[in-house]
Parts: C-alpha cells; structure tokens; sequence
C-alpha cells in the first residue's frame, strides 16, 4: 500500500467500451487515495485501500467503473499526524492536514515554544507550558536508540526517510524548564531570611513545595516558612497555591534567573478595652473589631469618680500608654504581641483629692472648710455630677494645703465661697503628661449664677499650677453672672484660649447686674496662652474692673493683654499692670483688643520698649525702665485719683501695692 495520486480516470460505456475522463464531455480530475495496484472498484462504490480503511466517497455515473490499472506512478510521500504529546501544535493537540502528502525532505518552519493557531501545513508552532520543545520522534515515549529524535535546526524541520510513505504521527519531545529562583520576602521573610535561597538555585517546572506560615527559620529549598510582621502571607506574584503546595510555575527560559515575591495582606485585629479595676462613671466603650494591621484608631475617654483619666496601657503588647483622643495606629499598639488578634487596652488613672473627701457639716446649708478633704468632697459631688449647691455657702476656716494630690475640677458651681482670707496653697492639675489637658480649669471649673447668686470672695491661691486647655483661670475657668471680689492669685495658670490670672472667661449678661464689678482682685502668677489671655481675665463682657493689679508675666500670641485679653463693653480704671521683668513679658499694654468701652486712671509698668494703650484710655500713665512717665492723652492728664510713691505715680485705689 501507498499514497498514490490518480492523474485521471478512464470509464466504461454501456456497451463496455473504455472512455478517458472527459471524453464525453466531462472534466478530468484528481483524488488521492491509498489502494492496492489493479483493484477494480464498482460504480458508486466507496473507495478503499487494500485493508479496507475508508478512503473518501466519491459518487460516479451508474454502471460505470473505475479502472485503477490507469493511476500512474507511485510517489514516495507521507500524510503525517503531528502530535504534541502533552503540548499543542497550532494550537491543538494534533493537527493534520488531509491532501497535503508530505515529502521527504521537505522543509517546515518550526517556532518553538510559542503559542499560536495559525493554520499551515508548513508551519508549525511547538508549545506546552513549562518546556522546551526538542524536536520529534515516530513514538510518543521518550527518545533512545529505537526511538530517534528528529531536531530542529534553526527554526526548520526537515521530513526525514520515514519508509516506503503512508499514514504516520509524529511526536513532539519536551524538556521540563529550569531556573535559577529566589524567593523574595518584599517586606517579610523566608526561613529567616529577606531573600531566600541565598545562594543560586536550581528549580524546575512543576517542582512542588511546602509553604508555611510562620517566622520558623527551619527550611530548605522545597520547605518555606513566611512571616511578616502584621500580614498575612497570601500568595506569590507568579503561580499558585493548593493548600500548603506551591508549585514552580512556567517562568520562561531554562537557565534564566528569575525572582518570585510574596505578596501580603495586612491582618486584622479587635481592640478591646478594659476599665483597668475601676467602676466607670458611664460605659465602656466597645471592641473595635476588623481593625487592620496598616490602621488607627482614636483613642475613647472614660471616667471614674475621683480619679482622672490617664490614657490607655498596652500593657501585654507594646508596653505604651495612649492618650484620649490620641491617633494611635494599629501597628503600634500590637508592638511585641503581633501574633495574636485581640489586644487589650487597660485604662490607667491618676488619683485626685476627689477621691479624698469628707463632707463638711453634713446637713446644714453652711459648710465650713477646715481641711484638704472638705476641698476633695466639694471636687467630687461637683464630678458626680448631680448637685451644684445652689443656696449652699462654702466658708474657709483655716489655710490648706492641697500637696498630696492634683486637684479635679468638674461641673458647675451654684452656690458661694467666702475663702476668708485664708490659704489654699499647692493648688495644681496633674504633671502625668498621660492625662489631656481639659477645659474648664481652675478651683472652680466654671460657675453660673443666673439663677442664683454665685459669690467668689476673699480667696487667696498662694501657689501651684493649673494647666488646662480653653477656660483657664485660678479661680474658676468660666464665670457667668459671677460676683468676684478680693481675690488674690500666686500660682502659674496656662492653657490655650480665654486664659486668665484670676478667670479664664467672665460673662455679664448685663452691665447693671450686682456681679458685673469685679474689685480688689490680685494675680501675681505668670499667665501663659494662645489667644484671648490676660493678667487678670482672659475675655470679660458688660463689667467693671476696679482696683484691681497684676504684677507677672502675661504671654500670648493673639489678643493678649496685660489685665484682659478681650473685652465688650468694660469699664477698667485705678488698676495697674506691672510687668515682672525677670522674664520680659509679650505684652505691654492694658487689653489685646477691646470693643466698646473705656480704660482710665490705669496705670502700665513694663521693661519693654514701647507703651501703648487701648485706643479709648484716658489719663493712664505709663512707664518703661521706670523712666519717664508716658501719659494717655499726652499732656492732659488728671491726677485727682492718683498718689505720688517713690516719685511714680500710682492709682489711690492701689497705694497697698507699690
């Protein structure tokens, strides 16, 4: 048997008569069959070859023959099955293309290791993932002595002998791909390492490995333990993993160098919290679960009664305290406990004399202030929130001393304090830098007497250190329809808006009421602020200040002055700032900024260089150096209410402290 190619067909008549094809009219033609030499086939028949294997159907007129006897020639020739043998040819497993007879040495193109599906007898593209293509053997085992492999030379293969011709496969050979890998931890590590294997090695496509998730450094070249501090380990940028398999995938080139990074996401975490022993004034707050490792979180508040609030410790994590309303990010609080997914916050707390007290007088509507724990239960009952001793007079029986403890000051007083002329020294908010500095600072955190009247007279702060942020004074941080009398200051008050020696704000609701002169009151301690601060009030509205002296530093950036920061509508006469110059002052005038009305018989000390008064003083009296006098107006000056001390001029009303 053979591929034998039939130039032309000869046909018989009716009468048994041989006709060429086309003799009577009709095209010759050509068909390409395997038969056996003189096989004589009817009319209508199938074409077969000598074993049977259908051929093709060809349909010819009733009663005519084919005589095989008038094929020509054999030729040697092969119609050839490539097989990929795992891989593809053109895209498909096997290709063949029926009527074309391959011959031997004929050539084709041959792509290796490309992929493609282009249709051509003659040009084949060799691919399978991971492998090199070598060339082609007539079985689809391995190539060895009996199994011959026919190679491509630059790009062309030529059909070798195969025999006499006929119908056979060819079978693609392949080599399996190999690479010089390293594995890359991109932020994490590999056994212990940022980079691993350390050295060059050898991997080849489809090797499989162990992958782990952990920070072991116990591996080898097919055992990977990842870890990165907060992630978790996902996968790598090339191939893929099953389970804990991870398979070598198709990089490219054998004897190449190729990188594989591992990629990560970042873990999440739950925050939870803990009243760190305490009973909450209120509720704890809730888990914050879902929180990723590349997050934040603000930090709550609490409160417990007589205690202030020192922020959060990570005790079981990174050892940190956090403050209130601080932005904390989660890598940070999972510092040293990484590996587990909850964390626990415990609340840490600064003791007060709030949570040192002893009511004075139980039952009776005058209490009398003999001792630091009378001033602790006062602290407390105003934290709690639920009196604010209205109708009830506070009056001071002795000097005390508040050393122990910081001071806690909380809600609003109604009621009146008569300090008496005696003490209150070591008066100070907390130095735990763990604790936020609030509003609302001073012995009083504010006061409102718009119901009932609200007394402050004769208390004498002789030190400490009062810290706070808006609303900041010795005496009490916001005042509103707060009468304020004979009150003296020593200790150092700072904060950031409405900052004052005595009172960080004071509010009149009107000029006319009994609470709107202020008289008699004294700062001596250093005022430090932001805007609106001032020696006596950091901002005052529909008052009167007189008689009244500041003999401190006063510093502020914006609307700051040496008695008040800010004022509507207030009147401020026979008062007196003198600067202390051991620390030059910011300021050297009376008010930062006034609106509406007036300054006179005022007078201003200052080591600066320049004196000015507010636009609407009169007969104010400066002096810078203790040189010579500089007067508001120039030249038309009043002394009626002034005096003569040591050759300055002082306001009468103030003679007691020159």
């Amino acid at each position: 048997a053979g591929i034998w190619k039939v130039t032309y067909l000869q046909r018989k008549d009716l009468n048994d008569s041989w006709l060429r094809s086309g003799g009577d009219g009709e095209d010759a033609y050509s068909v390409s069959l395997l038969a056996s030499s003189g096989a004589y086939i009817d009319t209508g028949a199938d074409l077969a070859d000598g074993g049977g294997t259908l051929i093709n159907t060809y349909s010819v007129r009733p009663a005519f023959h084919l005589n095989l006897t008038a094929i020509s020639e054999s030729l040697s020739g092969y119609d050839i099955t490539f097989d990929g043998n795992g891989g593809r040819v053109n895209g498909q497993t096997s290709i063949n293309h029926t009527g074309h007879v391959y011959r031997k040495n004929e050539e084709l193109i041959v792509y290796a290791d490309q992929d493609s599906s282009f249709d051509s007898a003659t040009t084949l593209y060799m691919y399978r993932e991971g492998h090199k293509f070598l060339g082609f053997t007539t079985s689809s085992s391995s190539p060895s002595t009996t199994n011959k492999l026919y190679e491509v030379t630059d790009k062309t293969f030529t059909i070798p002998d195969l025999g006499n011709g006929g119908r056979l496969t060819l079978y693609a050979q392949w080599q399996k791909e190999s690479y010089y890998v390293t594995f890359d931890g991109n932020g994490g590590t590999i056994n212990g390492y940022e980079k691993y294997p350390t050295s060059s090695t050898l991997y080849s496509y489809g090797d499989t490995l162990t992958i782990y998730k952990d920070k072991s450094t116990n591996g080898s070249k097919n055992v990977l333990h990842l870890y990165k501090k907060g992630y978790n380990f996902t996968s790598f940028d090339q191939g893929s993993i099953s389970g804990t398999t991870y398979t070598i995938p198709d990089l490219g080139k054998t004897g190449q160098a190729y990188t594989i990074k591992a990629n990560w996401t970042p873990r999440q975490y739950t925050i939870k919290f803990d009243a760190g022993g305490k009973t909450l004034k209120g509720s704890l707050p809730a888990s914050q679960t879902n929180k990723l490792y590349t997050g934040s979180i603000t930090m709550p508040k609490v409160e417990s009664l007589g205690y202030l609030f020192a922020g959060w410790y990570a005790k079981d994590s990174s050892g940190k305290t956090y403050k209130y309303n601080q932005e904390v990010s989660i890598k940070d609080i999972t510092l040293n406990q990484e590996d587990s997914d909850s964390i626990t916050l415990y609340a840490q707390w600064q003791d007060t004399w709030a949570n040192h007290y002893s009511e004075p007088n139980p039952g009776s509507d005058i209490k009398e202030i003999s001792k630091p724990e009378h001033l602790g239960w006062l602290a407390y009952e105003l934290q709690k929130g639920t009196k604010t001793f209205a109708g009830i007079k506070f009056i001071q029986t002795r000097n005390i001393n508040l050393y122990n403890y910081p001071w806690l000051s909380e809600g609003v007083f109604k009621g009146s304090y008569d300090g008496n002329g005696f003490y209150i020294t070591n008066l100070k908010t907390t130095d735990n830098a763990n604790v936020v500095l609030s509003d609302y600072e001073g012995l009083f955190a504010q006061t409102d007497g718009t119901e009932n009247p609200v007394q402050l007279t004769n208390i004498n702060i002789m030190s400490g250190n009062l810290k706070g942020g808006y609303y900041v004074g010795s005496i009490v941080g916001k005042a509103t329809n707060t009468i304020i009398r004979n009150c003296r200051n020593s200790a150092s008050v700072s904060g950031n808006n409405y900052v004052g020696g005595i009172v960080g704000q004071k509010k009149e609701m009107a000029s006319t009421n009994a609470s709107a002169t202020v008289t008699n009151c004294i700062n001596y301690g250093k005022v430090d602020g932001s805007s609106a601060v001032g020696g006596l009030f950091g901002d005052i509205s529909n008052s009167t200040i007189d008689a009244c002296y500041v003999r401190a530093n006063v510093n502020g950036s914006s609307n700051t002055g040496g008695l008040i920061g800010t004022g509507t509508s207030v009147t401020i006469k026979n008062s007196a700032y003198v600067e202390n110059t051991t620390t030059p002052s910011s300021v050297n005038w009376v008010a930062g900024l006034m609106t509406g009305g007036e300054v006179c018989d005022c007078l201003i000390k200052t080591s600066g260089a320049e004196i000015s008064f507010p636009s609407n003083a009169t007969n104010c009296v400066g002096y810078v150096n203790n040189g010579s006098p500089k007067t508001q107006p120039m030249g038309t000056m009043n002394f009626a209410n002034w005096t003569t001390i040591n050759g300055q001029y002082y306001p009468k009303a103030l003679t007691w402290t020159a």
